[in-house]
């Protein structure tokens, strides 16, 4: 079983906020000639049962 917990975004307005898998915002230009969509991620996944886990190796 795996689970994935979320992080908050490097923003102000997320502090001391519970985590969500993706943010994503939209910042205009100054000049209104167009928008930028900023996207973040910080997931950290982890195994809850860590004996199914398998080790595999490579000989390359």
């Amino acid at each position: 079983m795996r689970v994935t917990y979320g992080a908050p975004a490097n923003l102000i307005e997320t502090v001391n906020t519970i985590g969500l898998a993706m943010y994503a915002r939209q910042l205009a230009r100054p000049d209104g000639s167009a928008i930028e969509v900023k996207t973040e991620a910080s997931v950290l996944p982890v195994n809850k049962r860590p004996r199914l886990a398998v080790k595999i190796t490579s000989s390359n």
